[in-house]
């Protein structure tokens, strides 16, 4: 969600003067962005998707019909789908099929309402090679939709039923079925659809859905609610505030209730987010823009044996950014956020600090130990990010850009609880790995030379990663990783039907460890990449067209050997001097090449068939026992023929197969073909 919601947002509620835009691809909260209003009657319609996938073993089929027909006494709405996933290498068949549909009567000099009948009976069968389940469940009943106060609102109730058997023998027909049962229940919901509210004084927008079922002696519940506003401030300042929450009960909990899962535990789950934002006016050029959100998300198990994975996060965040508009010969982007959270287990538990408890001796003390062994994790976060944006370009592209990234983050683990061992002594037990994280990113772009037929560029990086661990029991482990990369790109269109480019990057990654004297005889490791991409395009006329890519990456690892990690032991004086030092040995290294030619014919703009080839080989070695021996990863020469084809026929259907043939040197050769059918009258 781009930070170009704002205009949105601000022309939705006819204040678009007070929202100058930010050219960034910074994330702008998507709570506040304006509803779009009550979803008009669609007209009639017939749609068809057909999507057929094998990959490897394994095969999907994801078919859908919906027919929709309102004219200006009813509306008629009729789906058909089904979902089905076949893997043999796993012996395992999953299927899925809804059959939801309405009807609505409109009531005359009704304002709108509607009176009418909801279905949505639902399938999930899934299966293995020696057991499986089938889950079926009916919802209908009355449904109504009328504006209450100009806003929209949907009303719904009725029976719901469901038969499930966990335990399907794969001989269906030759045995008899295990764990079937079945139940009969009710449900209802209701819906508020989001809109500008007609009591406020400035605009307000809110929306809210609730859904229940009581289904086996279980309670299935769901509700989702928002509010979003915004106010006019002093000289074309604004500001932003939006809340929203979500709460969730049972195991199926989509809003709908419907599942495509044959059996889950019940879980209760909350989602809470609240946003606002404060933004004044482009002044001196100059557009800053204030942030803040909280965000908390919850999860709890019903049963006691899954109880150990309940948890919740939480997070408080701002931010503050500034960004010059076009008139600035340089541009400026910066941001600065801070964000103060954590990570919870079991929060509805209370955690006593300090606390000794005895060696387990009943279920119930063994229970106390395993519930603050996982509360240990919890943990507490802080993270500070800066980001910062400089760039001059002229009209004709060449220029300079300049990207600076530098951002904190700190875990402290609080917990810890004292083991009994004797009267005199107590273990101490905490979780160890409070760390704090450090990463700085210096990248650089620079265009030289630039016209429309010719580019050149060249860039560059250093990225550095320190990692240091605060409790002296891994402190041995605190490192700093460096990465360095430079890169240059050539594009040239030597005439309009003539396209070649290039692009070089060659990359090293070196780690270091802050302590060396903790990794004697372990040296740290080291990496080179280097990379090249050749791509050209021609065009023999407006209907037939090639292209070629050629891409190459060496890439190989292993260690750089310095004295410092060097292991004496039993290394007299001259055995010492003599001994080597700042050596890179390569352990393993890679080369792959990949080489794809194809052809383009277009008859027409509706009409498109692409049919080609690619080539692949893999090389990779391995030092062992004084020299590279060959592993050939089970691959060999890979030759991949392709065809692709795509076919409009006028704005209602569209075709789209998609055939290749992977042949292997080594491994068995097989098909991926994908289909894609979609219709809409």
């Amino acid at each position: 969600m781009r930070i170009t919601r704002c205009l949105v947002l601000a022309a939705a509620m006819g204040l678009q003067s007070a929202c100058t835009l930010l050219a960034s691809d910074w994330d702008w909260p998507s709570l506040l962005v304006a509803p779009e209003g009550a979803a008009t009657d669609s007209p009639s319609v017939l749609m068809i998707h057909s999507e057929q996938t094998k990959y490897l073993s394994q095969s999907k089929s994801n078919d859908s019909f919906v027919w929709r027909h309102n004219d200006s006494l009813s509306a008629l709405s009729q789906m058909a789908a089904y979902q089905i996933t076949y893997d043999p290498a796993l012996g395992s068949t999953r299927q899925y099929a809804d059959l939801s549909g309405s009807f609505f009567k409109k009531i005359k000099n009704g304002g709108g309402a509607q009176l009418g009948l909801e279905w949505a009976p639902t399938l999930v069968f899934s299966q293995n090679d020696s057991i499986g389940g089938q889950l079926t469940t009916l919802e209908a009943g009355p449904s109504g939709k009328f504006a209450l106060l100009n806003i929209p609102v949907t009303a719904r109730s009725g029976i719901a039923a469901r038969t499930l058997n966990n335990q399907i023998p794969s001989h269906v027909f030759q045995t008899h079925l295990a764990d079937y049962f079945s139940d009969v229940g009710y449900y209802g919901g209701l819906q508020v659809a989001g809109n500008r509210l007609p009591f406020s004084l400035f605009p307000l927008y809110g929306g809210a859905s609730l859904y229940g079922r009581r289904l086996g002696g279980v309670t299935t519940a769901s509700a989702l609610g928002g509010l979003m506003g915004m106010a006019s401030l002093y000289k074309e300042d604004s500001i932003f505030a939006g809340i929203a929450d979500s709460f969730s009960s049972g195991s199926q909990i989509s809003p709908d209730g419907k599942s495509h899962f044959v059996a889950a535990p019940q879980t209760i789950g909350q989602t809470l987010t609240a946003d606002a934002v404060l933004r004044p006016a482009t002044r001196l050029h100059c557009a800053p823009l204030v942030f803040y959100e909280y965000s908390q998300q919850s999860q709890r198990y019903r049963d006691q044996q899954f109880s150990f994975s309940d948890v919740q996060n939480y997070n408080h965040a701002i931010a503050a950014s500034l960004t010059t508009d076009s008139l600035i010969p340089v541009e400026y982007r910066g941001r600065i956020r801070f964000d103060n959270g954590g990570y919870d287990r079991l929060f509805t538990r209370t955690f006593k600090q300090g606390s000794i408890l005895q060696q387990p001796q009943t279920a119930v003390e063994s229970s106390l130990v395993q519930q603050y062994t996982a509360q240990l994790d919890d943990y507490n976060l802080f993270k500070v990010n800066l980001e910062q944006h400089l760039a001059s370009f002229t009209k004709t592209g060449t220029g300079i850009a300049y990207d600076y990234t530098i951002t904190r983050t700190s875990k402290t683990y609080p917990h810890f609880y004292l083991q009994y061992v004797s009267a005199d002594s107590n273990a101490l037990k905490r979780n160890d790995n409070d760390n704090d994280r450090i990463y700085e990113r210096h990248q650089i772009l620079l265009v030289p030379l630039a016209f429309p037929r010719f580019k050149f560029e060249l860039s560059g990086s250093l990225t550095k990663n320190t990692t240091s661990y605060v409790r002296g029991e891994n402190s041995g482990q605190n490192s700093i990783d460096r990465m360095y990369r430079l890169g240059a790109a050539l594009s040239v269109a030597p005439s309009p039907r003539v396209f070649i480019s290039e692009k070089t990057n060659a990359d090293t990654k070196v780690t270091s460890y802050n302590f060396p004297q903790f990794h004697i005889g372990k040296y740290p490791p080291y990496s080179r990449t280097f990379s090249s991409a050749f791509a050209f395009r021609y065009e023999f006329s407006p209907q037939w067209s090639c292209k070629g890519e050629w891409n190459e990456t060496y890439w190989d690892e292993g260690v750089w050997k310095t004295r410092v990690y060097l292991d004496t032991t039993g290394l007299n004086a001259d055995s010492l001097a003599a001994a080597f030092y700042n050596e890179y040995q390569i352990d393993r290294k890679n080369l792959t090449t990949d080489v794809s030619l194809s052809v383009q014919c277009k008859p027409s703009a509706r009409m498109a068939f692409q049919v080609g080839s690619s080539f692949g080989d893999n090389y990779y070695r391995e030092f062992s026992a004084g020299r590279y021996v060959v592993n050939s990863l089970g691959k060999g020469y890979t030759i991949i023929p392709f065809f692709i084809a795509q076919l409009q026929w006028g704005n209602y259907c569209s075709f789209v197969p998609k055939i290749r043939r992977i042949i292997d040197t080594i491994a068995d050769d097989y098909w991926d073909l994908s289909i894609v059918l979609d219709m809409q009258w």
